[in-house]
């Protein structure tokens, strides 16, 4: 972060599994832990089953894609909930760990001081918000940005964590900045997850479906592509006291 405060920013190879990261961070065996913004729910389900007395809380605001996770997704360490970060649907104080994965920036800019403030709500003295947020840059940044420009709302993600730290919301236990990837089998897969996402409001023109389309091609071999995912974590602390 900036403002003087000191992070430890530690760097890896090209690109890191995220899990890998996590599992360095925090010691997560019998937690019980929520996933704000979960999507499809794939971190949170490699999160609830790689260790032992794991519960998982998973909040998605997107409605159909909450309803395909509790028709699809049969786990007894994960309950989802249709919510946000912004209402929290658990009493105070009773959890050890919160992750954000990607998820900030999707708030409203007015509210993600409110999300904050709910999670510092639900969390334990002691417990941990981990948040991982896209850094505006990278291959992947790249062809989103044609339809889908994200840099304000990255910013502001950051700025509000920073003015949770300043105000001695959370402490800061570390900063990290890792490369990871995200693979499209074709170009439909592409879309579909992507440009199609239920939890936006993508529409292009033929002139941004084409460029798009010849990005992506760019990278592609056999209409597989991957691309590069820059990550900002920030690991914070509700404090003791």
């Amino acid at each position: 972060m900036s403002s003087g405060m000191k992070i430890s920013v530690e760097k890896y190879g090209k690109y890191l599994d995220e899990i890998k990261l996590i599992n360095k961070l925090l010691s997560l065996d019998n937690c019980r832990m929520v996933d704000i913004g979960c999507g499809k729910a794939d971190m949170t389900e490699a999160i609830a089953n790689d260790g032992r007395g794991r519960s998982i809380l998973a909040l998605e605001t997107d409605v159909i894609q909450h309803e395909e996770n509790v028709k699809n997704i049969q786990d007894p360490n994960i309950e989802f909930v249709n919510s946000g970060a912004q209402y929290i649907p658990v009493d105070n104080d009773q959890y050890d760990v919160v992750f954000m994965f990607k998820s900030l920036h999707h708030l409203p800019v007015g509210e993600m001081g409110i999300g904050l403030d709910e999670v510092h709500r639900v969390l334990k003295k002691g417990g941990h918000l981990y948040v991982s947020e896209p850094v505006f840059n990278g291959d992947f940044n790249e062809i989103l940005r044609i339809f889908h420009d994200e840099e304000y709302v990255r910013e502001r993600a950051f700025c509000a964590l920073e003015s949770s730290v300043l105000s001695r919301q959370f402490e800061l236990v570390t900063e990290r900045h890792i490369n990871t990837r995200i693979c499209f089998e074709t170009f439909a897969e592409f879309e579909e997850r992507i440009v199609k996402a239920t939890h936006s409001n993508n529409e292009l023109s033929d002139v941004e479906y084409e460029t798009v389309y010849e990005k992506y091609l760019i990278n592609a071999i056999n209409e597989k592509a991957c691309f590069s995912m820059p990550l900002r974590i920030d690991l914070l602390q509700k404090p003791l006291n």
